[in-house]
């Protein structure tokens, strides 16, 4: 049951973390005016105005959306109807179940955390190399 609240709140924070970005942060940057923009941030962009795409598809963007997918993953086939193989799904799908799924979904933590410091090295607005760890 401890682990289960690990993974919810886990889930919660991701999903809150990427809602943010994606919801507020993203759009009040392209709609801010130009002039604030050169002025504040201009030279973490090159001077060029970002679209929401170039936001996305960006390093930070790129290994965002993958770590998300990845812990999606873990967390489904982690789930009580997954791991203990009560879902039937279809022919090529039904080794997609079980224990040993679980099992092996959750070595993806490594990929996972090969992403995050990615993640990290890529941001914005902080380029002190002490401030872009993970804390």
């Amino acid at each position: 049951m401890f682990l289960q609240a690990i993974a919810v709140a886990l889930a919660v924070g991701v999903m809150v973390h990427a809602g943010i970005h994606m919801a507020c942060d993203f759009p009040r940057l392209i709609g801010s005016d130009n002039e604030s923009f050169h002025k504040y941030l201009g030279s973490d962009f090159g001077n060029v105005k970002p679209t929401y795409v170039d936001l996305v598809k960006g390093v930070e963007g790129v290994t965002g959306v993958l770590m998300v997918l990845l812990m999606v993953i873990a967390f489904v086939l982690a789930s009580r109807w997954f791991r203990r193989n009560l879902v039937k799904l279809p022919w090529p799908l039904h080794r997609m179940t079980g224990f040993n799924a679980f099992w092996y979904s959750h070595h993806l933590f490594a990929i996972l955390y090969v992403l995050l410091i990615l993640h990290s090295q890529y941001l914005y607005l902080n380029h002190d190399w002490r401030q872009k760890t993970v804390r």
